[in-house]
């Protein structure tokens, strides 16, 4: 993370938004690092089975960072719950960005993602824009 000029902190800010601080990402215990970039409306919070939608592109954390995955125009659903396609990372993304609408800017740890990432130890990161329906 350092040689990307990313910083972990182990608090939380109040708001949940870092607010200009796009570098700097708070540790989830065993699992994501995770900087919240908007909120989303907080009316709309996922619940058991709902459809996510998540738009992301997934970068190599490495110098330079590559795009392996885009979906930004082609966004993947998942089942809120019931998926068996999200990876756990994704999961943990899901629920700590919550709202529809919310952005992030996450790491996931390659313990945490797929099968395939797994037997990479370089981390990947992800830009997510999430919304319900």
């Amino acid at each position: 993370m350092k040689r990307n000029g990313f910083v972990e902190v182990d608090s939380y800010p109040a708001d949940s938004i870092w607010d200009g601080k796009e570098n700097v990402f708070y540790h989830v215990e065993d699992g994501i690092y995770i900087n919240i970039q908007e909120m989303g409306d907080k009316r709309y919070a996922v619940q058991e089975n709902d459809k996510v939608i998540l738009k992301y592109i997934k970068y190599t954390l490495g110098d330079p960072m590559i795009a392996l995955e885009d979906y930004t125009n082609y966004p993947k659903e998942y089942t809120y719950g019931y998926s068996t396609d999200a990876t756990y990372g994704l999961l943990q993304a899901i629920a700590i960005m919550k709202y529809h609408g919310s952005k992030a800017r996450v790491i996931i740890p390659s313990k945490l993602s797929s099968t395939t990432d797994m037997n990479n130890v370089i981390p990947h990161y992800y830009t997510i824009e999430m919304n319900i329906q």
